[in-house]
């Protein structure tokens, strides 16, 4: 590593997630519509992982406490 990083301590804090009682909701046509067609089509997911991978579904359904 360059000499440009260097350690220091931080203080994180994450909000408490949930699941909502409501339907999930369908991230396809979301992601479809933000340019991530290729996700769903065949995408190149290489970088994840050594195995082949496809992705055909993705919902939410996480709110914050």
């Amino acid at each position: 590593m360059g000499s440009r990083f260097h350690m220091e301590n931080a203080h994180l804090y994450l909000p408490k997630f949930k699941l909502a009682d409501e339907p999930m909701i369908d991230l396809k046509p979301i992601l479809y519509e933000c340019g991530m067609k290729k996700l769903f089509s065949g995408g190149d997911l290489s970088r994840l992982s050594q195995s082949l991978m496809s992705v055909t579904h993705s919902y939410h359904k996480a709110v914050l406490e």
